[in-house]
């Protein structure tokens, strides 16, 4: 086996969690540095409250109320993978680092980090009952667009994420149909899990999703944030690359006792729900 530095298998795993993460790219970001220490991983957002203005009748006084703000708790958590590679693999069994250790090592942590924003978003309840074949999706998406818009949330930036069994419906020959990208602009949008755009929303697609459920979402509707692992001292190699707002970790360390090789891949990750009115959950209460 050729000599693999962390800084090479670094590189293909960001490149490889990039193209896997779809939910996270759908929200709004923390800055890493909200997290960074002395914080321990834990933030507070602030989400203003709507006001209203008032009219004020002739000769009357003005009236001055206090800025509302709701307090949103944030705090990120270590997602990794550890693979220990014995003497005898490293030198008769592996022939492509990459594929045979990085790759499932990859997509472990790929799930761990997108599994943090669908687990906030499985975890919601259910606001608008469809059912199970399918037959009412059109009407219920666009009624969940008029709630958005009655919410007087943004035009723009607005997503229905999907259930795999939900896409089958939605795209069903029976069914309605999403408006397809082409060429490739279709390409990188199957990469990031975009299946189209339907009724005002660009649809996103995520196995992590649970049974029939969609989200109509604002992308402020939910808050995801990585923090860039420290270098830890005193390893064989390592390196930290961030991309496209990842930050993403590879170490290599030496077990001493029986000459295995441990390689840890780990990103620092944390998702939460900023504002309940930004978002219209859509799905089958009770399946079965």
């Amino acid at each position: 086996m050729a000599f693999v530095t962390s800084r090479s298998i670094s590189t293909l795993a960001v490149d490889l969690l990039s193209a896997e993460l779809s939910l996270t790219q759908t929200v709004s970001q923390v800055p890493s540095g909200d997290v960074a220490p002395p914080t321990g991983g834990e933030t507070t957002l602030r989400v203003p409250v709507p006001r209203e203005a008032k009219i004020q009748p002739r000769g009357a006084t003005l009236d001055y109320s206090e800025i509302d703000e709701i307090p949103v708790d944030f705090s990120i958590d270590h997602i990794y993978d550890g693979a220990r590679v014995t003497e005898h693999q490293r030198s008769l069994d592996i022939v492509d680092f990459g594929r045979q250790v990085t790759r499932n090592q990859v997509r472990a942590v790929v799930a761990g980090a997108e599994r943090q924003l669908a687990s906030v978003m499985n975890s919601l309840p259910i606001d608008e009952e469809v059912t199970p074949d399918g037959t009412d999706f059109d009407n219920i998406i666009a009624d969940a667009n008029a709630l958005l818009d009655e919410a007087e949330n943004p035009m723009e930036d607005r997503w229905l994420a999907v259930s795999p069994r939900f896409a089958a419906r939605l795209t069903s020959p029976e069914g309605v149909n999403l408006t397809d990208f082409q060429g490739a602009v279709a390409t990188e949008a199957l990469q990031r899990g975009i299946l189209g755009e339907y009724r005002g929303f660009i649809v996103v697609k995520s196995p992590r999703l649970t049974g029939i459920r969609a989200l109509a979402y604002h992308s402020s509707a939910f808050a995801f944030g990585t923090l860039t692992p420290p270098m830890i001292p005193g390893t064989i190699d390592s390196a930290v690359i961030t991309e496209e707002g990842l930050s993403l970790r590879h170490v290599f360390m030496v077990d001493t006792s029986t000459a295995s090789t441990l390689s840890l891949l780990s990103i620092y990750a944390g998702a939460e729900l900023v504002d309940a009115d930004r978002v219209v959950v859509l799905g089958v209460d009770d399946e079965s």
